[in-house]
């Protein structure tokens, strides 16, 4: 007796492209290719029962010895294009046959019921169960064999994994006062499209949008397999500080995936300046003024200016570092320092004159990229100083006795302060004799002594000039002495002037 067990399985997986293995439904091709449409649906079918499957046939001796081994074989072909599966062989065996051994071995014994599983049989294969059995008693002695298998009807899915891949690109380190370029880069390395994606990015705090956001979205459409997006947004932050933040990536068809986690540091520079410049100097002097600029914060301060103001009417020796003067009103010598690293300084300098009393100032201004502009004032008291001269000259010379001969005082003041309370005085010798004086004071003569009152003020630049006429009472070498006193100066000033005198 044969027997025919059909079971039939189908199983379904969803997927973006299903391929039927039976009975394939024709399909309307669509204008244009849409990644995102449904998959088609896989189909297949047959006919049940299915006959003629398996031809089975059993061969054995017409006449065995009673109670003596002896071999009996079962074949079993498919005679079908389809693979046939859990194929079962049993022999129902009568009460006085016995098996011994089988090849391939006995599934099972169940009551008088010998079974084989054989499995899987392929189209058009054969398959041999070799039987040893032994029988007892006499006459006739009948087994029958029969087979069972599955015919499934098989439907095959093509299995695809959408992956994709998210790279989150930003600058390592950036200013506090720049804005920050982020790249997001979405690629689908999978093997079948990938659709309606959202990519987010929450920020971290104090990081922001234009808009100011603290979160960046985009939408992808579609995304075929090997193609990739890019979006591009440039974010800006509050402050210096550390900066992460990690992107995700959705796709309805089933993908998500994760961005790297790129750090930016935000650094700020911040200056600071200094100056240094004599307290007191004089006019006419080349006087140094000196500036530091000092960057005091974590981010390099870059495009470093510094300009410095210069007084009207001051003159302008010269700078360091290449600094470069303009005139105008006031006038300003700018030095280009480029960068200068944190915790790092430079030092500039400049030389004027004065020829004016008063107060020296230069207001100096550091300005650099992203850093605060910081001001240095730098004072100099530019002081006056007296510088008296004295010039003695004889206007005769020789002079003979009997004689009158003329000398003349001049004090002048060099310098650039006032010279007060001038006081002139003269010594002349025996064989001289004061006759009389000019001059901006009156003279006070006494013997060989002659003072004049005090000049109470000789500016600068200014001069003074007394004449003294003496007459020659005696022959010899003789000397005009003339000393000046004033204010200004501890120690007198001296000069004298050689006249001879002659019979």
């Amino acid at each position: 007796m044969k027997r025919t067990i059909i079971l039939t399985t189908l199983v379904i997986i969803a997927s973006v492209f299903i391929q039927g293995c039976e009975c394939p439904e024709p399909r309307a091709q669509a204008p244009e290719k849409d990644i995102c449409a449904p998959p088609p649906v896989a189909k297949a079918g047959q006919y049940f029962p299915v006959t003629g499957a398996i031809m089975l046939e059993k061969m054995s001796p017409q006449e065995v010895r009673a109670n003596e081994q002896f071999n009996y074989r079962i074949k079993l072909t498919n005679t079908t294009d389809r693979r046939l599966s859990n194929v079962m062989v049993t022999d129902q065996l009568p009460a006085n046959l016995r098996i011994e051994s089988s090849e391939p071995k006995l599934h099972r014994m169940q009551k008088n019921k010998a079974m084989w599983m054989i499995g899987m049989l392929e189209p058009e294969a054969s398959e041999m169960i070799t039987v040893s059995a032994i029988a007892s008693g006499s006459g006739d002695v009948s087994s029958c064999a029969s087979v069972t298998y599955d015919s499934p009807v098989c439907a095959k899915v093509t299995i695809v994994t959408p992956a994709l891949a998210l790279v989150k690109s930003a600058p390592e380190e950036t200013l506090s006062c720049d804005r920050i370029p982020v790249t997001y880069t979405i690629t689908n390395n999978g093997d079948r499209p990938a659709c309606n994606i959202a990519i987010n990015d929450k920020l971290p705090k104090g990081m922001m949008t234009s808009e100011g956001s603290q979160e960046v979205s985009f939408k992808v459409d579609s995304l075929d397999v090997g193609q990739s997006r890019a979006f591009k947004v440039v974010l800006n932050v509050s402050g210096p500080g550390e900066f992460a933040s990690r992107a995700t990536a959705v796709s309805s068809t089933g993908g998500s995936t994760q961005s790297n986690i790129p750090r930016t540091s935000v650094r700020q520079p911040v200056l600071k300046i200094s100056k240094a410049a004599p307290a007191r100097d004089f006019v006419g002097k080349a006087v140094t003024f000196e500036f530091t600029v000092t960057n005091k914060g974590d981010g390099v301060a870059n495009d470093t200016v510094i300009v410095a103001s210069i007084q009207d009417g001051i003159e302008f020796e010269g700078a360091t570092d290449q600094g470069v003067y303009t005139h105008s009103s006031p006038g300003q010598v700018t030095w280009n320092i480029g960068s200068i690293q944190p915790n790092s300084s430079k030092v500039v300098r400049m030389t004027l004159k004065s020829d004016f009393k008063g107060e020296l100032v230069s207001e100096a201004t550091a300005r650099a990229h992203c850093a605060e502009a910081v001001t240095a004032t730098a004072k100099t008291m530019i002081a006056g100083i007296p510088a008296l001269l004295l010039e003695v000259i004889d206007i005769d010379d020789p002079v003979r006795i009997g004689d009158n001969g003329t000398y003349l005082i001049t004090v002048t003041n060099q310098g650039s302060a006032n010279i007060s309370n001038v006081r002139v005085s003269c010594q002349i010798e025996d064989q001289m004799s004061y006759i009389s004086s000019t001059g901006p004071t009156k003279a006070d003569a006494s013997g060989s002594k002659i003072n004049f009152q005090p000049l109470p003020n000789l500016s600068p630049n200014d001069r003074a000039i007394w004449q003294i006429t003496v007459k020659a009472v005696g022959p010899g070498d003789l000397r005009f002495k003339v000393e000046v006193e004033s204010d200004q100066f501890k120690r007198p000033v001296n000069e004298s002037e050689a006249t001879t005198f002659y019979e």
